[in-house]
């Protein structure tokens, strides 16, 4: 985009003759101003201008680098005087005491230094003195090349705007033709199971015909037999015809969107070309602001040199590149499938087939298309109350979709989740963990009714036989409609599953798809977080800040704070990485769980603060004790698992065992992964049981065939083997040995793997006083003698 300096030179003389002249700068002005508003004459108008800004943007920005060279070089000077200075200073000191002569030329010395050092600072002021200048030229020439760019971008905004409204429009016109297309897919099946009844008792009536020598003309003429073809002629006609129509009616809506898609397209290119041009920034010199005498102090509050200060500041038409209308309508375009959509729950998408169909000997039909899905369910309601299709009749697409919605949120009134069990116990509590409780939450704010005290509290990977089901399921995944729509499950613990799921995270991409609930920014931060939680899933850069903070952020505190306060936190725009602030953890009280009294009157209750502090205290020495664990590592290999953490625990109390690592709503894995590690594994021979957390690498067939022998998979990224049988509650024995598990970490057979001597020696010291080794050799089995 460069252009020749002379030619951009000229175009810059001719703005400034023209403005120092009173009488013709209006007339100037206008004419120059007037060039923008010409089709393809204003962008080469504005490129002209934005490549000549950027030329003496880029111009002073390499003078500003040279100057900066030349500083870094007398910093070195002076840090070697300041070295030097030190040692003379040392010496000195070292003399006093011993009470030797000679610390007087030394003094002199001293004063030499300071002179240097003075002499060079005076001379690195005058550069910093160029160096500002340069800088603030550059973000001058910067700055008007990015007020050119906003103009540019403006004027493709206005061409734009109702090419995006009308896009908008037709997007929600298509919604609604997908509703309506679930919800006439959902009735043709319920009419075509109709029909085969219809066809069985046609054919019996044919058999019993000819079993009396009726020949096929005379059957065909039976009165009986032509009102029976009569209906599902009928019946077949009338499934086509709605087909047809609404094939023809998304085609209509289809094509609408592509030609209006098609026209905005060119005015995109056109403004991402100018939008591109203001991501390219002066580069941060990290130059340290000088500090001045006490006289000019004032001065320095005055010039802002460092680049810190100016990337705080918000730059005009940023949020215009990053959140752009077209933006967001190129990814739904790119996501919409033909039939309805399923994009927006991560699936991939399914199309209204047989291939959606499961049909056993029981006539149980499933849907795994979620609008289909929730269609199905509230349509099976109906034929239960044995209400008609009429009653979503209306004049209007849109008043059909407020009655569908409607009874919807009517019949929709059986609600499952999973209940929680404590110490072993098989009774259970009937609270759900974040993501149950998060899901029912979002279902009231979507206008359902939810009445705890007939919410179906379940054990957790069981299931109930009808109704809206959430995060339990027989190993489920996605929104799904069982036995032609009498059960709808929400859950997440399928093999398919990965950590980017959460029941709460299916409900919401269903509530907001079917408008049952708006989308909020506010929720759409509250479901990742929950989704996160769920998973322990953070991005790579993420989990050092969210563990530094945890005794005080909500992901920590999550397990202490009322759901509806995590709601308003996020309304309020707290950063559930951060830490919250601390007259708000002052100002929230809760019961103290410690204090356990039966009555809820008389528990007793702490600030969320006083939670923080006693988190904190608990949770201050854990990097310590990690390190103190250095020896009990096995490295996997990058390629693998990467370096893993192994935790044999410690005996406490009266027999007690309990982790190495302190560990309080996940904090033990996460420190684990802030502190380097790739996986974390917790190993209790006396508590037979073991858990392995990864932190990257998934745990699955190709990493670790087979798995680990006992145990159970969680969304590739969790194995655990649990102390108790989930249906008994009976000690399962711990049977697969330590050594056997880290062998398939490290992607070797038992028999070939080998501990380093550090791993091994920790171990042995270890296990040295208990009854069974932490490990046992496989021996090679003796050669028996041929028969």
């Amino acid at each position: 985009m460069a252009v020749a300096p002379d030619k951009t030179s000229s175009i810059a003389e001719t703005q400034n003759f023209s403005s120092g002249l009173p009488e013709k700068k209006g007339i100037a002005s206008r004419l120059y101003e007037g060039l923008y508003k010409i089709p393809g004459i204003n962008r080469i108008v504005g490129k002209m201008e934005i490549a000549y800004n950027q030329f003496r943007a880029d111009k002073n920005e390499k003078k500003s680098a040279k100057f900066k060279s030349e500083m870094d070089v007398d910093d070195l000077s002076v840090n070697a005087l300041d070295r030097s200075k030190a040692q003379i200073e040392a010496t000195i000191e070292t003399l006093k005491r011993q009470g030797m002569p000679g610390t007087e030329s030394l003094q002199i010395k001293l004063k030499e230094i300071d002179r240097q050092k003075m002499e060079i600072l005076s001379k690195k002021d005058k550069k910093q003195s160029k160096f500002e200048a340069k800088d603030n030229k550059v973000k001058l020439y910067v700055n008007h090349r990015d007020a050119i760019t906003n103009r540019l971008i403006g004027r493709y905004d206005e061409k734009l705007y109702p090419m995006e409204k009308e896009l908008e429009g037709l997007q929600a016109c298509k919604r609604r033709a997908d509703l309506e297309v679930a919800m006439m897919n959902a009735e043709h099946e319920a009419s075509l199971i109709e029909m085969q009844e219809i066809e069985q008792q046609k054919a019996q009536l044919e058999e019993a015909y000819r079993s009396i020598g009726y020949s096929d003309k005379k059957i065909k003429k039976d009165v009986a037999i032509k009102i029976l073809a009569e209906q599902l002629a009928q019946n077949r006609k009338r499934i086509g015809m709605e087909n047809e129509v609404m094939a023809k009616r998304q085609d209509v809506i289809d094509r609408k969107i592509a030609k209006v898609d098609a026209k905005a397209n060119p005015y995109r290119d056109k403004r991402e070309e100018f939008a591109r041009v203001k991501a390219g920034r002066p580069v941060d010199m990290k130059v340290k602001t000088r500090e001045r005498s006490q006289v000019f102090a004032g001065e320095e509050t005055i010039i802002g040199h460092t680049r810190q200060e100016r990337r705080d500041e918000p730059m005009i038409g940023d949020e215009t590149v990053d959140g752009s209308v077209e933006a967001q309508n190129e990814s739904q375009q790119q996501a919409e499938p033909q039939q309805p959509t399923t994009s927006s729950l991560n699936m991939p998408p399914i199309t209204p087939s047989q291939k959606n169909i499961e049909t056993t000997e029981e006539e149980t039909v499933s849907t795994n298309d979620p609008l289909r899905a929730a269609a199905w369910h509230t349509i099976r309601k109906m034929e239960d109350l044995k209400m008609k299709y009429s009653d979503l009749n209306g004049a209007t697409e849109k008043e059909r979709e407020e009655k569908f919605l409607e009874l919807t949120r009517r019949l929709w009134n059986e609600f499952t989740v999973h209940g929680i069990t404590k110490n072993g116990s098989m009774d259970l509590i009937r609270e759900s963990d974040l993501d149950g409780e998060s899901w029912l939450k979002l279902l009231e704010l979507a206008g359902f009714s939810i009445d705890r005290d007939k919410v179906n509290f379940i054990k957790s990977g069981t299931t109930r036989e009808s109704g809206v089901i959430g995060d339990t399921s027989e190993k489920q995944s996605g929104v799904i409609a069982e036995d032609k729509g009498k059960k709808l499950t929400m859950d997440h613990h399928g093999p398919e599953s990965d950590r980017t799921t959460s029941a709460t995270k299916f409900a919401y991409e269903l509530l907001t798809t079917l408008n049952l609930l708006k989308k909020e920014d506010y929720l759409d931060k509250f479901v990742d977080f929950v989704t996160a939680c769920d998973n322990l899933e953070f991005s790579a850069d993420t989990y050092g800040t969210v563990y530094k903070n945890y005794a005080k952020n909500l992901y920590g505190l999550r397990q202490k704070i009322k759901l509806e306060d995590i709601l308003q936190m996020f309304k309020d725009g707290i950063d559930p990485a951060q830490e919250i602030p601390e007259d708000r953890l002052k100002s929230m009280e809760y019961e103290d769980s410690a204090s356990k009294s039966s009555d809820p009157a008389k528990m007793k209750k702490k600030s969320l603060f006083e939670f923080s502090e006693e988190f904190r205290n608990n949770i201050d020495g854990t990097d310590e004790t990690i390190k103190k664990m250095e020896d009990f590592v096995l490295d996997t290999g990058g390629s693998r698992f990467g370096k893993v953490l192994i935790d044999t625990g410690r005996i406490v109390g009266k027999g007690k065992w309990i982790a190495k690592v302190y560990d309080n709503n996940h904090s033990a894995q996460l420190a684990a992964f802030a502190s380097g590690y790739g996986a974390y594994l917790k190993w209790s021979q006396k508590n037979n049981g073991f858990v392995i957390f990864t932190k990257d690498k998934k745990i699955d067939e190709d990493t670790v065939p087979g798995g680990f022998g006992q145990g159970f998979n969680v969304r590739g990224h969790m194995w655990m083997k649990p102390e108790f049988d989930d249906d008994t509650q009976k000690v399962v024995p711990l049977t697969v040995k330590l050594e056997d598990i880290l062998a398939k970490l490290a992607g070797q057979s038992p028999a070939d793997f080998k501990m380093d001597d550090k791993l091994k020696k920790a171990f042995d010291k270890a296990t040295k006083n208990k009854s069974k080794p932490a490990f046992k050799r496989k021996s090679k089995p003796k050669p028996q003698p041929a028969p």
